[in-house]
């Protein structure tokens, strides 16, 4: 099944949204400001326009006869509420988190099965269309990120891709070209910080705060109400009338405190949603929406009781403590960047604000007494609805990781197709480099340069040496003294310092792909970084591409009858030229049968004559001193892993959890090669032209395929068969016509065939 859409779920402690994007609505050549006008949302509950989108992350539950909960997304009567249950998995792991941990897991099981209800014409039900990503607080650890990853796939029971931090996601939906920006996340929990210089992320995940969050607004009403002079009482009354009707109903199992809290937390984000922005009668700025009388019990728990009546006067003698808190927050985040960055850079800072919460006036009031940036040049991301930025932000890096694995897949691809077409190349640059710094080693060596110098004597073998060799007594400065005694010690020295011709056949090597590849990245970095790079590193040094260069590589005594046939050939053509034919096969240095003698003296120029000779027969030698094979796996590992490499240190911005570049390219590899070998039922079949239905793959011009009919029986009215043989044709050409695939193949189809299948063929 191919994919189709992207799907980013961001389970917010305040609120939890669901952002997508259809690959297929995506044009290869759209920016990035039209792409993200390509993001939409998936409905989670039965309700129509964007409220269907989002909803409070908050979960109701209602016990069953044996003691376990009936959960459910939306409230009712005698349903409690859970609510402030998104936390490490290590803390709800705790035996006294056991009812959070629970509530955590449905919460996200209902999620997402309301995510595929409620959106049937878009995405799969059994999930195969499209890939999955979540968010997380920006200062978990990358512990906490996959044991959180690892839970939400054991909720839903599917691969989740990978976990971006949330003000990661937030930044990359409000990505800029250039510049330092700060984006600030204030959400219900933590407030979550991303520091990014051209386009690249500088560490300050650190700074985020879990102890800060906008649920200590509602947090500090709760204690205002219910411990304050004026309303205390109210509140204990209010109470013990409500655990009255509750043991009455049965209902003791219900949370009046959490009702009252979620009640809060509502009337706070709908004053601040509602009045963001206004001030009082007197142009003071007060906490808009909060001077009223709410009835959150019979809303809420549909029980006939008195309502609760909370009242705050103005935000400053309420949150002031907390304002000043999350003030000095700010501070200490300006003083990291103050030595983190250039100051040049800071007098550019751009800081972008995000999150439910950001809503908050004080909240970008603070930042721009902290930071000195003009209080309209703090941006805030969609005023109506920032709880969408993260969810965006997500599929929207999703998709910029989807077209990194797309792009390198293809480079990889050819490189994986080119490899077997370049092994002639390659074969040829091993033996041409092994015979050249061969002889060039052999002739920068003193041995040689003595033997070829009028300074060298001969000398006769030792006994036992003549007689050892096939050839008898000879000398020295014969073809078979000069194997052994002068060549064999530098074979050896070569021998001793073959990494030295390793490296350059490495070095070629190395040249030859990138004259391939090199074209191909250029044009994809620039096209998914905006970057021009003018140097990869597709292999390195001190990467073993090379085997270990076998034993029996130098040319010498070891192969000694070979040495001497091609270089007496050589020798004795050279006497000839000019000389008698006589000649041709006694060279004066001794044959097989006549060695020579000892009073037989050998100039410089003689001897020289026998080192061209041997130079020749090196430079005839096909070198192999390894498995062409080998070279070939380890060059495609190490290109694939260095282009990886590469892309992952230089050219992301973020590093999400879980995600893994070379595990996504050799999931698109595999795409591709099952695209290729496609299969179909042949729908229709007229002469040479048949007509495809349940295809899967896709079949190219001049693919082989194979026609078999499987079990179909007799069709078509033949009579006296079983069964068709199978038939082998090639495509010569691949038609579409009213949304149906049609082949032309180079054989004509009998009709009987009808039903058939159609596949790829293997060479």
């Amino acid at each position: 099944m191919a994919i189709k859409y992207l799907v980013g779920i961001d389970f917010g402690h305040g609120e939890t949204t669901v952002s997508y994007i259809d690959l297929t609505k995506i044009d290869k050549y759209m920016n990035i400001a039209e792409i993200s006008e390509k993001i939409d949302h998936l409905r989670i509950v039965d309700k129509v326009g964007i409220d269907a989108c989002v909803i409070d992350s908050v979960i109701y539950r209602k016990p069953n006869e044996n003691g376990s909960y009936v959960y459910r997304l939306q409230g009712g009567e005698g349903y409690d509420i859970c609510t402030s249950f998104k936390s490490k998995i290590s803390l709800l792991n705790r035996p006294n988190k056991k009812e959070e941990k629970e509530a955590f897991r449905n919460f996200i099981q209902l999620v997402y099965k309301n995510i595929l209800e409620n959106n049937k014409s878009i995405l799969d039900q059994d999930g195969k269309n499209f890939l999955l990503y979540i968010a997380s607080p920006t200062l978990w650890s990358v512990q906490d990120k996959e044991e959180y990853k690892r839970f939400v796939e054991d909720a839903i029971g599917r691969k989740v891709e990978w976990v971006i931090n949330e003000s990661d996601a937030a930044y990359y939906q409000k990505r800029q070209s250039s510049g330092l920006i700060l984006v600030v996340d204030f959400g219900s929990s933590t407030i979550d910080f991303t520091l990014v210089y051209n386009n690249k992320k500088i560490d300050i995940d650190n700074l985020s705060n879990i102890h800060l969050g906008a649920q200590n607004v509602e947090l500090q009403m709760f204690s205002s109400y219910t411990t304050g002079i004026d309303t205390r009482n109210q509140y204990l009354e209010r109470k013990a009338i409500s655990e009255s009707l509750l043991r009455k109903e049965n209902m003791t199992y219900i949370n009046l405190n959490s009702m009252l809290l979620y009640a809060l937390r509502r009337r706070k984000e709908e004053a601040y949603s509602d009045g963001y922005g206004k001030r009082d009668e007197d142009g003071n700025k007060a906490m808009y929406g909060f001077d009223w009388r709410y009835s959150f019990a019979r809303e809420r728990m549909v029980l006939k009781c008195k309502p609760y009546e909370c009242f705050f006067e103005d935000e400053n003698s309420l949150l002031g403590s907390y304002i000043e808190d999350v003030k000095s927050l700010f501070q200490e985040v300006k003083e990291v960047i103050d030595q983190k960055c250039a100051p040049a850079d800071i007098q550019q800072l751009q800081l972008i604000v995000s999150g439910g919460a950001s809503r908050m006036p004080w909240v970008r009031e603070k930042l721009s007494e902290v930071f000195e940036i003009p209080l309209e040049t703090i941006e805030l991301k969609r005023d109506d609805r920032p709880e969408f930025i993260v969810s965006d932000g997500i599929v929207k890096y999703a998709y910029a990781l989807y077209q990194v694995r797309k792009e390198i897949a293809q480079i990889v691809n050819e490189l994986k197709n080119w490899l077997p077409d370049l092994e002639d190349s390659i074969r040829k640059i091993i033996a041409h480099t092994c015979q050249e710094m061969c002889i060039s080693m052999l002739d920068a060596n003193e041995g040689m340069i003595y033997y070829k110098s009028k300074l060298f004597k001969d000398e006769k073998l030792p006994d036992e040496q003549n007689e050892a060799n096939i050839y008898g007594k000879f000398f020295l400065s014969s073809i078979e003294g000069f194997a052994i005694k002068t060549l064999d010690p530098i074979n050896k020295i070569i021998y001793e310092h073959r990494d030295f011709i390793n490296e350059e056949i490495f070095r070629q090597i190395d040249q030859l792909l990138h004259a391939k590849l090199d074209p191909l990245l250029k044009a994809s970095i620039s096209k998914l970084f905006g970057v021009q790079v003018n140097r990869f590193s597709l292999l390195k040094a001190n990467q073993p591409i090379l085997p270990q260069i076998a034993n029996d590589f130098t040319v010498g005594s070891n192969r000694l009858k070979e040495i001497v046939s091609c270089s007496l050939k050589e020798f004795s053509k050279a006497i000839l030229f000019g000389m008698f034919g006589w000649l041709f096969e006694n060279t004066g240095y001794g044959t097989k049968d006549e060695p020579g003698t000892i009073n037989k003296k050998r100039g410089p120029n003689d001897r020289n004559r026998i080192v061209k000779a041997y130079y020749k027969f090196i430079r005839k030698t096909e070198f192999a001193p390894y498995s062409l094979e080998t070279i070939n796996e380890n060059i495609y590992n190490y290109v694939l892993d260095n282009i990886v490499t590469m892309v992952e240190k230089k050219h992301l911005t973020f590093d999400p959890c879980g995600y893994d570049l070379k595990a996504e390219i050799q999931s698109e590899l595999e795409r591709l090669e099952r695209l290729r070998t496609f299969t179909a039922k042949l729908a229709l079949c007229k002469g040479n032209c048949v007509t495809l239905q349940e295809l899967e793959g896709i079949p190219q011009k001049d693919d082989k395929v194979e026609i078999v009919l499987d079990g179909l029986g007799v069709l078509g009215g033949l009579d006296g068969l079983d069964t068709l043989k199978p038939l082998t044709a090639k495509i010569k050409e691949v038609t579409s016509a009213d949304n149906q695939i049609a082949l032309i193949l180079d054989i004509a189809v009998p009709v009987s065939y009808t039903g058939a299948t159609i596949r790829h063929k293997s060479e």
